[in-house]
């Protein structure tokens, strides 16, 4: 897992994408799920 602060950017999704391409080929089980997602996250939760 990694934690980017700030826009992911292309290079960095790229990189990611070597990883699981690697996953892939030599290391997943057929029952393994390896999706690559991006989110938004705040650091202060908002109020009630």
């Amino acid at each position: 897992m990694e934690l980017k602060i700030g826009e992911l950017t292309h290079q960095e999704f790229a990189q990611m994408q070597m990883y699981v391409n690697y996953y892939d080929r030599f290391i997943k089980l057929p029952e393994d799920n390896d999706q690559i997602f991006a989110s938004r996250y705040h650091t202060v939760l908002p109020d009630k």
